[in-house]
């Protein structure tokens, strides 16, 4: 049997995209969720275990809903999956699961795209008895990449789960990123060709795309030092003053927010769209493939 872990946030639009490609490529699983209040319990019902508590963050979620399944589950040689809402398969996972688990301990998502080294809960998956070997979970750690401006390890979720596979010296699968032609350096992924994650959950309507945050984070340090430097010569009690201002004036999403409305958010409804639409489950992948050319995507 095939457990599968997820929490949806905001808006139901996802679990029912979720639940219609985990149908069309798993023969059988069980479903169990964390919802916000405001999630549509009819869609819930689906669920082998659902709960519309608020018992903390999201990590902390996904470890509950894993400790359920563990305790639920027939066999320690079942299967539990760890799935992001907006994540999902769009190639058969059944023989892939046995084949990799077969060799790996554990599988998972790991984001080359954003400098993170650690298996990534967009998708994990492993073997129950495995799980409760490594006594781990989906606390933050670190991933392997360092903040810029600190030099301070960055840490995130999965960072600890990857700090255990390296103390018990399991090696893991990494399914990376196959896009052939890039919509977005961050979001519309497609992992080892078999599972696709959108990148902005139930926050994509109101988000900045990566290569749009990126350029804007750049822009944003360098007037920021300049600024800094010059109200530090007229001393700190100006900092204060001016700090205030450029929270105002140089806020990426602030001051972006309209022009992504007009612009962005119709190539991310367009994505959207095309999702949604594909009744069939088997245009998406056109995507991976075909990228910003989306009026081939039919």
């Amino acid at each position: 049997m095939i457990h599968i872990a997820t929490v949806h946030y905001q808006t139901s639009k996802w679990m029912e995209i979720q639940y219609r490609y985990l149908q069309n490529y798993l023969n059988e699983f069980r479903l169990y969720g964390f919802f916000s209040k405001n999630i549509d319990r009819k869609v819930a019902e689906k669920y082998h275990f659902s709960s519309f508590t608020d018992v903390g963050p999201h990590h902390q979620k996904l470890d509950i809903l894993a400790d359920i399944i563990c305790h639920s589950a027939g066999s320690s040689d079942d299967i539990v999956i760890f799935l992001d809402s907006d994540a999902f398969p769009v190639a058969p996972l059944d023989n892939y699961l046995i084949t990799k688990l077969s060799t790996y301990p554990l599988i998972a998502i790991r984001r080359d795209e954003s400098n993170t080294m650690q298996p990534h809960p967009a998708f994990c998956a492993t073997k129950i008895k495995t799980w409760r070997t490594l006594q781990s979970g989906w606390n933050l750690g670190p991933t392997g990449a360092i903040h810029q401006h600190t030099g301070n390890p960055h840490m995130d979720v999965g960072g600890a789960l990857m700090e255990s596979l390296k103390l018990l010296r399991m090696s893991w699968y990494p399914l990376l990123r196959t896009n052939k032609n890039e919509i977005d350096s961050l979001l519309f992924g497609f992992y080892d060709s078999l599972i696709y994650h959108h990148g902005c959950g139930s926050k994509w309507t109101k988000d900045l795309t990566g290569d749009v945050r990126n350029s804007l984070e750049r822009d944003v340090r360098t007037k920021l030092l300049y600024f800094f430097e010059r109200a530090c010569i007229f001393g700190t009690d100006k900092l204060f003053k001016l700090n205030n201002r450029l929270q105002d004036q140089l806020n990426p999403v602030f001051r972006h927010r309209k022009e992504l409305e007009r612009s962005d958010l119709k190539q991310l409804e367009k994505v959207f769209q095309v999702i949604w639409d594909d009744i069939s489950c088997e245009q998406l992948q056109l995507l991976e493939t075909e990228g910003l050319r989306l009026d081939r995507v039919k």
